[in-house]
């Protein structure tokens, strides 16, 4: 991608209160919330001899909304990405939506399994022993 192309889109990397670093896009504020399209984690891994790599993995995979709410408050830091960064960003992400998200569809027979067996003679929390 060109230079001048990626001057304009706001993509930032935070810093939480909470230790997770995110890349983002941008996509506003409301209020004290900031407004985060296809947040990535940033996760980065010891190499050995002082140097480090890096990977990304999706923050909050199962939530359905493409635009992430995120108050101010739990934001350490941030600061935009360097233009490189912004392309490594979007090839990485534009890979995550290509790739299909599992499908989850539990029944009921799921959730109660016959194999729960072993916890049908358990006591009761309230019951009282003598």
């Amino acid at each position: 991608m060109k230079d001048e192309e990626l001057n304009d889109v706001n993509i930032q990397h935070f810093k939480l209160i909470n230790g997770d670093e995110l890349i983002a896009l941008v996509r506003g504020s409301e209020g004290s919330r900031i407004l985060l399209e296809f947040p990535l984690m940033l996760n980065v891994m010891p190499m050995g001899s002082g140097k480090e790599s890096f990977y990304f993995t999706e923050w909050m995979p199962m939530t359905k909304d493409d635009v992430i709410q995120v108050y101010a408050t739990s934001i350490i830091s941030h600061s935009e990405c360097t233009d490189e960064f912004k392309e490594h960003y979007i090839r990485t992400a534009l890979k995550f939506k290509q790739t299909e998200a599992p499908k989850y569809n539990y029944t009921e027979d799921d959730i109660y399994d016959d194999d729960d067996e072993e916890y049908d003679n358990v006591i009761p929390i309230k019951t009282t022993i003598h």
